[in-house]
């Protein structure tokens, strides 16, 4: 799973992400299972 925070504002970057089926649910049950959240950024 990968996840990107992005705060450029230009709308147009999100055409570039593609995410697959059942994404949202996957996350959540990993989230619930114990998984790792790494982060690089101050504000999380």
């Amino acid at each position: 799973m990968r996840w990107a925070s992005h705060s450029s504002g230009d709308f147009e970057f999100a055409k570039l992400f593609r995410f697959s089926d059942h994404a949202t649910e996957r996350v959540i049950e990993a989230l619930k299972n114990g998984a790792n959240i790494v982060t690089n950024v101050n504000m999380m």
